[in-house]
């Protein structure tokens, strides 16, 4: 519930809506630092490696 939450208050509903993973397009939108500028490839290899244990 609260990652769909955070998926609509980032993107919005309509890109939500349309989107197939919008927690991967959160997370692409997403900004840490002046070195950090994809952190959703982080994200995306914690989930693979998560699901993989």
């Amino acid at each position: 519930m609260e990652v769909a939450i955070l998926n609509v208050t980032v993107l919005g509903t309509a890109i939500t809506e349309r989107s197939i993973f919008p927690l991967l397009s959160t997370f692409a939108n997403v900004q840490l630092s002046e070195y950090v500028q994809r952190p959703d490839v982080i994200v995306l290899m914690s989930v693979i490696i998560g699901d993989f244990f």
